[in-house]
């Protein structure tokens, strides 16, 4: 491993090693969530007809965005104020954070069910254009205030050392539950209004089924304690949030944006030609959302204990892990998309195939320096990224609304990749100005030159001859193969991981010499 600057070798530091170790079950679990949502998208594809599948894709892209406003988007400002207060002892104030995260989202998810249902014969009218949509949108709104308390209690077990409960409830049980509902669907023959209903009865038993659990770990850490009166840092809180929402919005407008505005414009079948390949493009995520939970926390205690060279080389090499090992669902998705979608999707879904390869792109730059606006989270140097936030915001809406007038669906992706790319420069230029760090450091380049020339020679069959996917998947395997190998030095994976070395295999193929 190197140091981040100057490119000397540098062990592996014990905050770096637990973030990616804690992580691997957390990966696993993705890994296991992506499987069982690629099954649940092929099924439910497959069996609706494209209007149909359309209203569910657009309410599910509505339910992301009203997550993330029922809460205030406070996700990640609790992941950084738990791991600070539990690190100081100020028990008093995770409790009465705790409070106050739950009444902002019971308060303004009652109010926004309220105007769901009462309103939907409106939104058919004017927002939706589509009565199925807005029918089923008064049933999937339900999800919102679900999965932000499921929020909640994953960044309680991330904070306290406890991936293995986030792994069970969100990457075993609410995937078993979905594809039960989605069997009962199948075996009824029922309308996506049952789909709907399936998913929200599916996050309310698993909520309750960790409930007590959650009840537990804050007893044992003295959160819920006799004699303990909460203080509530609601103007802390509402600070951090405030700058950090805006900070985040494009984000939140990338993922939620895009579906609603194909909805408006192209109707339910462009949301379904637009979302179709959704669960595959975001599978360039799964290792960057796995590090979340246990990076930020770990990140802010670094900040907390004033210890900003050793947050430096997690970063780094967080990020050079990401880069790598997600190459091979890059490589896939990017390079061979057209034979992917329509091996999986079958030929009506023959047009997600270029929207698929353009999301991915996105999605992958997204990956590998997303962690850069996590690093300015835990530093608590959120303002110049806000300003630029707004400001791509606002060009990628207005963008994007030109672009699907003009192209449809593949608009939208090509406008939200874009928005993506100016928003990884414009986030290492920030971390630069404002921690004085530049975020790419000499590994990252390295591994990023090995991944084009490997991806490069993934699309050349694709773009030459018409393989299929089993022929596909062996290239990706070789390929994949050889990165790793070639990046053994700047991973040194058995540091991490010395137990892999314990097989003759993966011995040779990852130890550093």
């Amino acid at each position: 491993m190197r140091d981040a600057d100057t490119g000397t070798a540098s062990p592996t530091t014990a905050s770096t090693t637990t973030a990616i170790r804690g992580s691997s079950l957390l990966l696993v679990g993705r890994l296991l969530a992506i499987a069982a949502g690629i099954v649940v998208q092929v099924l439910v594809v497959r069996h609706l007809s494209q209007e149909a599948f359309g209203a569910f894709a657009y309410c599910i892209s509505v339910t992301t965005f009203l997550t993330i406003f029922v809460s205030l988007g406070m996700e990640q400002t609790m992941s950084r104020f738990t791991a600070i207060y539990d690190e100081r002892g100020q028990h008093d104030r995770l409790a009465g954070a705790l409070l106050f995260y739950i009444a902002v989202v019971l308060v303004i998810s009652g109010v926004t069910v309220v105007v769901v249902v009462l309103g939907r014969d409106q939104l058919a009218g004017t927002v939706i254009h589509d009565r199925t949509s807005a029918e089923l949108l008064a049933v999937m709104v339900l999800l919102a205030p679900l999965q932000a308390l499921d929020t909640l209690s994953s960044t309680l077990f991330a904070v306290h050392g406890r991936p293995d409960a986030i792994f069970w409830r969100r990457y075993v049980i609410t995937p078993v539950l979905r594809i039960g509902v989605v069997m009962v669907m199948l075996a009824m023959d029922a309308s996506v209004i049952v789909l709907g209903v399936g998913y929200v009865v599916a996050a309310g038993v698993g909520l309750l089924v960790y409930a007590p659990q959650v009840w537990r770990l804050l007893r044992q850490h003295g959160v819920i304690a006799r004699g303990l009166r909460p203080v509530l840092p609601a103007g802390e809180l509402l600070r951090f949030t405030g700058t950090a929402v805006v900070a985040d919005l494009l984000a939140i407008v990338l993922f939620a944006s895009d579906a609603i505005i194909v909805g408006w414009i192209s109707g339910a079948a462009g949301v379904a030609v637009l979302q179709a390949t959704q669960p595959l493009a975001s599978g360039n995520l799964v290792i960057f959302y796995a590090l979340i939970p246990v990076f930020l926390p770990a990140a802010s205690r670094l900040f907390a204990s004033g210890a900003p060279g050793r947050a430096q080389e997690l970063y780094a090499t967080c990020s050079v892990w990401i880069a790598v090992f997600t190459f091979p669902v890059a490589a896939l998705t990017i390079g061979c998309a057209s034979t992917v979608t329509e091996t999986l999707f079958g030929e009506r879904y023959a047009a997600a195939g270029p929207v698929l390869c353009t999301m991915a792109v996105g999605q992958y730059l997204l990956a590998v320096f997303g962690l850069s606006g996590l690093t300015l989270k835990a530093h608590g140097v959120l303002r110049n990224l806000a300003v630029a936030s707004v400001v791509v915001t606002v060009v990628n809406v207005a963008g994007n609304i030109l672009l699907v007038e003009r192209l449809g669906p593949l608009g939208a992706a090509i406008g939200t990749t874009a928005a993506i790319t100016l928003l990884t420069i414009v986030r290492c230029l920030v971390v630069r100005h404002d921690l004085g760090v530049w975020p790419i450091d000499r590994r990252l380049c390295r591994g990023l030159l090995r991944i084009l020339a490997l991806g490069t020679v993934v699309a050349t069959p694709n773009l030459l001859f018409e393989p299929s996917l089993a022929a596909d998947v062996a290239i990706v395997a070789a390929a994949s193969m050889a990165l790793l190998w070639s990046s053994r030095r700047d991973l040194r994976v058995l540091d991490v991981f010395p137990e892999a070395g314990r097989l003759r295999l993966l011995r040779v193929l990852l130890q550093a010499r």
